[in-house]
């Protein structure tokens, strides 16, 4: 499956009793997925396989790498819910059909150990480092020091447990047949000595990660922990901590990519060059706030493990992390982030922080408080009465750093009702200005086939445009009538009308995942009184291979569509087809032959090919019947795949049409299978499109690509909104759920002010979310006096009697610290992170495990999705 692919738009998913229906019916490719219970309850169907690479080293192969030769290299997916164990036994037939005639190498699972090839080496790199050991070693007995981790230790771990990630190298090495022996050494290889666990001589199959200790058994281990767990020096509960050195790489680190984990790398990156927050973690002060009480949290293994994670970022001495723990400790407290699959960077922020918040709460028992309201008092004493009742419930760094102060009005619509209150917000969602006008994309089918298809663009304003509009700027354009065409939305299946009444607007949202066509009238069709006309649709196939003595077909091009009279006759719709797809046939003629053909009438031409012919003809047309072999046919009564419609004066299409009534399709529909066509014929010829580069106006001035200033954003956030339906606010006056008019304003802002930008847009439905690419200019320092009601910060000047310092003409200035980007579309793409280091005072492009300078002129871009400000002092 690719990772392009999205759910309820590519594909979906159903149970396996609705799979074997469909399957009955219209067959096709089994694609099996499995549903995993998770840790609390959480279900979760895996789509996308883990993709990782396979390398092959044997005693024999590694010879070969003497004289320069490459190992193998295989690529391979697998569940992530799936062992390592579960992955030797799938390789195990793989590689003995590979080398089954191979005498020097046996493939078993006992044969068979398994490595992880470090994320700083790449595949060429390990070749050229065998090929250096190998001619290196006195003998054929190679005793390689592995660049990597044993994973042997690991065989019940789950290929995510086992930190693999997309695009690793797992080694597979094989015993030698004639040596007995293993190639590679390394970190976890079995060792013969004394157990630590029971003091016993034995192979020490578990290792701490320590290296001061080793077990035979993993029970050995459990008993020992409590006493090793004083010495150890790298357990995550030890009190010793990393210290800055010379080589510390002071958050200029990069983050690997885990498997689509690029949206929380991003906001990692912006959430580690937070200062205040990380220089918390650095010294240690979270140690004493651990609250391991909390129900909401997660006993403080997201705190230790975002600790551990800050420490490699900053004091460490590796240019690549790999955020395994901290991966799983931000899915054990919500679990929409296990797996691999893509989300958002700004919800993986609000879940980092509120989880942080949760482990780090200085409240240990929270007391229920009620939701204050504005009734006569003056704005700032119930402002500081609400923001004290938070402060019952919620106390932490987090509360201290990054949380802001609402005021929001509700105003009912029928009693006049205003409700004020002041409510709590750790990031500021800002709506994004809209254009007034869109772009439609359409393709345009000329009558005469020898036209090919033409791609249009307009634009048009969305409120008020109607298809008939579309009709005036397609005819304008092409200098033909308004009614010689109809619009339609068309693929290889089925055809959707369009009313001329309809609004162009609705139908720009269906061709996002539609193509919408402008197909014209021929000359005959144009004059056809509407009272008088059938519609006859055609599905274009040829086929494609033989399955057990069946046909099996393929649908090659879009829908086709003839109008006739309804007391055409038979051969009269035949005689149709054939002047529409005669241009096709002659284009792939031999040239003595085209030349005699082109001569004849249409009439004769069709003779020649289909009734005179001693060759089969190019196309047949069949009668779609759904019947499929095993129903009746509606039109020919027996049990056919699509009976032959005949050529005769005797039918008429109007009782074609009266027998399809009793028909699944409710409607006369044909099938023109090009049968009678080599496999040599392309269809490109009537697929293909002309491209018009420049998009038409309705008006003759163009506007120029739409730029907003981040001004712009905050005093939309400010405008009053009507609520919609299915969020109406409860009147407790009116007793009733009501259209509120709603209005938000910033009452006290944060020291780390998160403003994210409302790029992603839902319509109602999965397929019409959209993205606002529109640039957004926002600066390095920005004043947020005109757009904050209170120049305090939330947790200064809690009681009445203290002396304010902030004077009335002193500014509110943020400055911007990091932002978090996303290029692509919505549901995929690719996230990226702009940092500035305090360390450096520089600006440095985060993009996964790349970490690279950058201007600070540069960091303004269409793809800006969350941005960090930081309050700065007096």
């Amino acid at each position: 499956v690719l990772k392009e692919v999205k759910e309820n738009v590519d594909y979906t998913i159903i149970s396996e009793e609705a799979w074997r229906l469909l399957k009955e019916k219209y067959n096709g490719i089994e694609i099996k997925r499995y549903q995993h219970v998770l840790e609390g309850g959480y279900k979760r169907i895996e789509v996308f396989y883990k993709k990782f690479n396979i390398l092959l080293c044997s005693n024999k192969i590694l010879r070969s790498s003497e004289n320069g030769s490459k190992i193998p290299y295989y690529n391979f997916q697998m569940s992530v819910y799936k062992t390592l164990k579960d992955l030797k036994k799938a390789l195990v037939p793989l590689f003995h059909a590979i080398y089954k005639n191979d005498y020097y190498t046996v493939v078993s699972e006992d044969t068979m150990r398994l490595w992880k090839l470090s994320i700083d080496k790449n595949y060429d790199e390990f070749c050229s480092y065998l090929t250096a050991k190998c001619k290196a070693s006195r003998s054929y007995e190679y005793k390689i020091e592995f660049p990597g981790d044993y994973l042997e230790p690991a065989l019940e771990e789950t290929v995510e447990n086992a930190r693999i990630a997309d695009e690793d190298h797992i080694v597979i090495e094989l015993k030698g047949l004639t040596t007995s022996q293993w190639s590679f050494l390394g970190a976890g290889v079995e060792l013969e000595g004394r157990c630590d666990g029971c003091y016993n001589f034995r192979v020490l199959k578990v290792k701490c990660k320590c290296k001061l200790a080793n077990y035979c058994s993993e029970e050995c281990r459990l008993k020992d922990k409590k006493y090793h767990i004083s010495k150890c020096p790298i357990l995550e509960e030890e009190d010793d901590e990393m210290q800055q050195t010379t080589s510390s790489r002071m958050g200029k680190v990069g983050l690997q990519n885990l498997g689509n984990t690029c949206f929380m790398n991003s906001g990692l990156q912006c959430i580690s060059n937070s200062w205040l927050l990380t220089e918390y973690f650095l010294q240690g002060k979270y140690k004493n706030e651990v609250n391991t009480e909390n129900p909401l949290g997660t006993k403080g293994v997201l705190a230790k493990k975002f600790a551990s994670f800050l420490q490699s970022m900053w004091y460490g001495s590796a240019d690549v992390f790999s955020p395994w723990s901290l991966k799983q400790a931000i899915a054990k407290f919500q679990p929409m982030f296990t797996g691999f699959a893509q989300h958002d960077s700004q919800e993986l922020i609000s879940y980092v922080l509120d989880g942080l918040h949760e482990d780090l709460n200085r409240v240990k028992k929270k007391p229920y408080v009620e939701t204050l309201e504005n009734q006569g008092k003056p704005d700032e004493e119930v402002a500081r009465e609400s923001w004290l009742n938070h402060l019952k419930r919620n106390d932490s760094i987090i509360v201290d750093l990054f949380h802001g102060q609402y005021k929001s009005q509700l105003k009912c619509p029928d009693c006049h009702r205003t409700s004020i209150t002041y409510d709590p917000f750790m990031i500021c969602s800002i709506p994004l200005p809209t254009t007034t006008t869109k772009l439609i994309n359409l393709c345009f089918v000329f009558a005469d086939q020898s036209k090919k298809p033409r791609k249009l663009s307009f634009n048009f304003p969305k409120r008020t445009h109607k298809i008939a509009d579309l009709h005036a700027l397609v005819a304008s354009e092409l200098n033909i009538s308004e009614n010689d065409f109809y619009f339609a939305f068309v693929n290889q299946y089925s055809k959707e009308y369009i009313e001329k009444t309809s609004m162009t607007n609705e139908a720009k949202k269906k061709a996002k995942y539609k193509t919408l066509y402008c197909i014209e009238y021929s000359n005959e069709e144009k004059i056809l009184p509407p009272e008088e006309t059938v519609r006859v649709d055609a599905e274009i196939v040829r086929p494609e291979s033989y399955y057990s003595g069946r046909m099996i077909k393929r649908n090659c091009s879009y829908m086709r569509t003839f109008f006739a009279r309804r007391t055409a006759t038979a051969k009269d719709l035949h005689l149709q087809i054939f002047r529409y797809f005669r241009d096709f046939i002659e284009a792939f003629m031999d040239k003595d032959l085209k030349e005699s053909f082109t001569q004849l009438s249409h009439e004769e031409a069709y003779r020649s090919l289909f009734e005179n012919a001693k060759n089969k003809p190019p196309y047949e047309v069949l009668v779609a019947s759904e019947a499929r072999g095993w129903r009746t046919c509606y039109f020919c009564g027996q049990k056919c795949e699509n009976c032959i419609f005949p050529c005769n004066d005797e039918i008429t299409l109007q009782s074609c049409f009266d027998k399809a009534k009793t028909s699944d399709r409710k409607t006369f529909t044909i099938e023109i299978n090009f049968s009678g066509l080599s496999s040599d014929y392309k269809f490109d010829y009537i697929n293909k499109i002309e491209e018009e580069m420049k998009p038409l106006d309705f008006r003759k001035d163009q506007k120029p690509e739409v730029t907003h200033s981040l001004g712009d954003c905050l005093r939309l956030f400010e405008e009053p909104e009507i609520l919609e339906e299915d969020n109406a606010w409860y009147c407790s006056a009116c007793k009733n759920h009501v259209r509120a008019t709603k209005k938000m304003s910033l009452y006290k802002s944060s020291q780390y002010l998160l403003l994210h930008l409302k790029r992603f847009k839902s319509g109602g439905h999965i397929l019409s979310k959209q993205k606002n690419s529109a640039l957004v200019d926002f600066p390095h320092e920005l004043d947020m006096t005109p757009y904050v009601l209170h120049k305090e910060k939330p947790n200064e000047f809690l009681n009445e009697t203290d002396t304010k310092i902030h004077t009335e003409d002193e500014k509110i200035i943020y400055e911007l610290v990091a932002i978090s980007n996303h290029y692509g579309e919505m549901g995929f793409g690719h996230y990226t992170a702009y940092v500035k280091n305090m360390h450096t005072e520089k600006w440095y492009c985060c993009d996964d495990s790349s970490v690279r300078e950058i201007s600070p002129d540069g960091v303004v871009t269409k793809a800006a999705y969350v941005l960090f400000y930081k309050r700065k002092e007096k």
